[in-house]
Parts: C-alpha cells; sequence; structure tokens
C-alpha cells in the first residue's frame, strides 16, 4: 500500500467517534413473558415504550391494543383500542390499564378537545412529575387512523398513584408540524444529560420513496417550557426548528436513544424507516453526535413466516438490561392483513432480544 493511502486509513480511523463493534444476540424469553399471558384480557400491543417511575418502578406505554373478553386466551371477539398502559413493579408482572366506558374497553388516555387519539412516543420522570410524548391521529367513522393532526405533551403531577387517578395536563408541542409532505414531530426518545433534557423527534418527506425520514433533536432545561427549546442546526443550538439538521438519515418516528455504560456511549435503536425486516444501532459520543454508522444488529424472523407479516417500532429498555454491556431490545410485529392478527397469536406481542458486545 502507498504510504500516502496508509496515512489517509490512520486519519479515518482515529477521526471516527464510534468505533466498529461486534453485537450478539439472543432471544429474550422471559421479557417476553412479562406480556405474553394466558390469563390476561390484555392481548397483545404495539409501540412498547417504558419509562422508569423510580428504582423499582416501570411504566410502560402501547400503541393499538386488543383487549378480549374474560376468560379468553384468543383474540376471538377482542377490541382494538388505541392505547394502554401497565404498571410495573420488579419481580411483579405488569398490571395493565385502560378505562372503560358502560362496560367497553377504551383508550387510557384520549386528546383533550380536538377528537382523534394518541399513538405514544417516549417519556421521562422529571422529579415529582412525570411526562410523556403522543402523537395525534384524527380518526375515521370506523375509527381508524387517517391523519397524524398534532403531537402532545401530556403531564402528570401525581404519577406514584394509580392511572385511574392521575391528574394530567396535555399540550401541543409548538415546534411540531403535521404536514401532507411529512410530518415533524419530537418526543420520539428523552433522556437526560449534562442539566439538559434531550427531545429526539423526526421530520418526513413524504415527496420521496420510500418516505425519508431524518433524525432531529432538541434541547431544553425545562421540558414544559417550550420558549427554552433548543434545536441542533449547523451552526449549534439555535431557536428556529426550520434550522434543525438530521443527526442522521433513515430515521424512524419510533425509536430509542439510550446511554451504555460499557462505552459511555449514547445508542440509538430504530427500524430503519419505520418498517424493515432489521433492528438497527447507530452509537454516538454525546446525545446530539456526531452518529455512527447503522450497525444491524438483529433480523426478526417473522418476515420468513409469511409474506404479509412486518416488524417495527424497535426501542431499547436500559431498565431491563443484567449487564453494562447489554441492550435489551423489544420490536413488534404485525401483517397487512388484520384478519392474520386474530388468526396468528404469534403476532402483536412485545417481543424482546437481548443484545451485547462482544
Amino acid at each position: 500500500m502507498p504510504r500516502s493511502a496508509a496515512l489517509l486509513l490512520l486519519l479515518a480511523s482515529c477521526a471516527s467517534p464510534v468505533p466498529r463493534v461486534t453485537w450478539r444476540c439472543a432471544v429474550d424469553p422471559g421479557s417476553d413473558a412479562l406480556f405474553n399471558r394466558p390469563g390476561e384480557r390484555w392481548r397483545g400491543g404495539d409501540s412498547i415504550c417504558s419509562v422508569p417511575l423510580s428504582k423499582d418502578s416501570t411504566l410502560w406505554l402501547f400503541g393499538d391494543t386488543f383487549v378480549g373478553r374474560p376468560g379468553d386466551p384468543t383474540r376471538s371477539g377482542a377490541v382494538m383500542i388505541h392505547n394502554s398502559l401497565a404498571i410495573q413493579h420488579p419481580p411483579d408482572l405488569p398490571e395493565f390499564y385502560w378505562r372503560t366506558v358502560e362496560g367497553r374497553p377504551v383508550d387510557a388516555i384520549v386528546p383533550a378537545g380536538a377528537g382523534g387519539f394518541l399513538w405514544p412516543l417516549g417519556g421521562i420522570r422529571e422529579g415529582p412529575e412525570l411526562h410523556l410524548f403522543f402523537t395525534q391521529v384524527a380518526a375515521t367513522e370506523q375509527g381508524q387512523a387517517s391523519s397524524v393532526t398534532g403531537n402532545v405533551l401530556v403531564s402528570i403531577e401525581n404519577p406514584d398513584h394509580p392511572p385511574g387517578l392521575w391528574k394530567a395536563s396535555l399540550v401541543p408541542v409548538p415546534a411540531a408540524r403535521p404536514s401532507p409532505d411529512g410530518d415533524l414531530l419530537f418526543g420520539s426518545s428523552v433522556l437526560f444529560h449534562d442539566g439538559f433534557f434531550y427531545v429526539f423527534g423526526v421530520r418526513e418527506d413524504s415527496t420521496r420513496r420510500p418516505i425519508d425520514r431524518r433524525a432531529l433533536v432538541a434541547r431544553t432545561p425545562s421540558l414544559p417550557d417550550f420558549k427554552l427549546w433548543k434545536f441542533l442546526g449547523k451552526d449549534g443550538w439555535g431557536d428556529d426548528v426550520k434550522h434543525a439538521r438530521a443527526l442522521f438519515d433513515e430515521a424512524a418516528a419510533e425509536m430509542s436513544v439510550t446511554f451504555l455504560p460499557a462505552t459511555r456511549e449514547f445508542v440509538a435503536t430504530y427500524t430503519r424507516l419505520n418498517v424493515a425486516p432489521e433492528i438497527l444501532v447507530r452509537r454516538a459520543p454525546r446525545p446530539e453526535g456526531p452518529y455512527g454508522f447503522a450497525q444491524v444488529v438483529y433480523r426478526p424472523p417473522e418476515r420468513s413466516w409469511n409474506a404479509r407479516y412486518y416488524t417495527y417500532a424497535s426501542k431499547a429498555h436500559p431498565e431491563l438490561a443484567l449487564e453494562d454491556n447489554e441492550l435489551v431490545i423489544s420490536y413488534a410485529a404485525s401483517s397487512q392483513a388484520f384478519n392474520d392478527l386474530l388468526k396468528d397469536l404469534r403476532l402483536y406481542w412485545p417481543r424482546f432480544i437481548r443484545a451485547r458486545l462482544d
């Protein structure tokens, strides 16, 4: 190799913020069993977001959820609601929650005034308050999703009480921009680092095929005070979300950014462009990056079961990790045909893997 070429390779390797590593993955039936329980009316849900409430309790949030009939282990006659939640005090199993109106299951959390429904994104506990981000979606007459209409922050002042007693306020996120050409949303993931909350989001461009999604990040010392939000642009942190730059491309509206103690890095975990047959991670020395290359850590098997099946909504859950070099990652599996979800009970449960650095 010419000396000049060798020097260029050396400089490139020294400049890389995230050296290549090897991940070893295995399915995690123990975490699967937290939710796939034949005796429960909760019969599966997607999104699968977790928010630690304390050292010994975790809030789980789910999007579209099947609620079955008492004593029926199938989904025959089940009702699908748009969100549900569960509270877990390990080693106890999660206790599920949704509201009931005239004996019929309905969403655990509903939007104020404008109607439609809410799909969960990410959240964080801040002192006595719990902050949760949601996508607000308009509904057809049949109750199905039609279009994104907003992005809201739900703040709960008494999260240690049972969910039925929560006192919550819902506030639209001003930086969000629902648009037919592609939505701009925040709250996919939230973390606290060095005195700031980092709120990750995604900017979509639906004029491209496939739809382009770019990860963004905002930073603030106070989540509910939107006047303090700053957005990472090419010249640093600024006030205008229009100048926010992409952390990386081919991102997903549902993802997580978590801290990995073994390498003291921040890891973005997601499914490419929301729906794809691989789970990806990118690593960075700081929450705002720079993020390294996208690395495939796992290929879920569901796609091989049937051409209609797909996987999505990959996220990491640090509170489930047993080692400092481990990511516990969940994903959802569904089908293009709704009847498959009723017949094939392998689908639509939270699925977990453990990915360890070699």
